[in-house]
């Protein structure tokens, strides 16, 4: 039943189809097909199309994990200039573990979990002072001794001597090259179909339903690390992927505290990517079948 089909994607699809704020099925925006009535779906389209230049410090990207730090449980430089600092359980107010009510990369944990003003790591962007050198905004400045030794001095004055263990990153090549950096979030698009033919639609473009719904955007590493940043700058919420299918290009991820993995299609457009999900129910009453798909647009740093 619809009730049961709506459900899949929780609040956001609530949020989407109910919003007057929203762009509707109708619309005249300039990317809208004019005949949507007629519009067949299409659940992955072309997966690649056009280029995009190496992350500017793809190789600079590594994640340590740290051996002997009661706070610190992990350093990672990403390949779009980024910082992670993952902190140790014990060293912030950690929420009780909940799953999502829709499996969403981009969702926001407030739109997904209710509030909740913890974060589970710090977050920024370095800058490379020499080839081991680097000074993590905000936080300090890491120099890497060898892959099993980081010495850190804190913005505070503090100097920290961390043993480490450097993580293996999966293999650069064409697809992990052009996926694994920080993606922004810039549009979100849902459709519902009926036995393969579109009857609504909905569009997130705005600022303001962007910040409500969505974090600003996301960074996917060869570390196998999946954060969300918030649009104040903070993390949201992190986790991990891998691919599903590579040939495809679906890849799965779950965040901490969570059992079940989600999955996205990932499509390449120049610097532009789409997040694609679909899935299916059918109506026994009815005798069709309903499908939802949701679309985030991002562009690359």
């Amino acid at each position: 039943m619809m009730k049961k089909l709506f459900g899949i994607f929780g609040a956001i699809v609530t949020f989407v189809f109910m919003s007057m704020a929203i762009v509707s099925c109708g619309s005249d925006e300039p990317d809208d097909d004019d005949d949507d009535d007629d519009q067949e779906i299409v659940t992955g389209g072309d997966l690649w199309s056009g280029t995009l230049e190496d992350a500017k410090y793809q190789s600079d990207a590594a994640l340590y994990e740290v051996l002997d730090n009661s706070d610190i449980a992990s350093i990672e430089l990403t390949a779009s200039g980024n910082y992670i600092v993952m902190l140790n359980s014990d060293a912030y107010e950690k929420p009780a573990a909940a799953s999502r009510k829709h499996k969403n990369p981009f969702a926001r944990k407030s739109v997904t979990r209710g509030e909740d003003d913890s974060t589970p790591g710090i977050f920024g962007e370095f800058e490379k002072l020499s080839d081991n050198k680097f000074n993590l905004k905000g936080y300090g400045v890491l120099e890497i001794e060898s892959s099993r030794k980081l010495n850190l001095r804190l913005e505070d004055g503090q100097n920290l001597s961390l043993n480490v263990s450097k993580q293996e990153n999966i293999s650069s090549n064409r697809l992990n090259d052009r996926f694994c950096r920080t993606w922004y979030v810039k549009k979100g698009v849902y459709e519902l179909y009926r036995d393969n033919k579109l009857v609504d639609r909905a569009v997130i473009t705005s600022q303001k339903d962007l910040e409500a719904e969505f974090v600003e955007y996301v960074i996917v590493t060869k570390a196998g690390t999946f954060v969300q940043v918030d649009w104040d700058k903070t993390i949201d919420d992190a986790g991990i992927w891998k691919w599903r299918d590579e040939k495809e290009q679906i890849f799965a991820y779950k965040f901490n505290g969570e059992y079940e993995w989600g999955w996205e299609q990932v499509t390449f457009n120049n610097n532009y990517a789409d997040f694609i999900y679909w899935e299916e129910d059918e109506d026994e009453d009815e005798g069709v079948t309903y499908t939802l798909k949701e679309t985030i647009t991002c562009i690359a740093k």
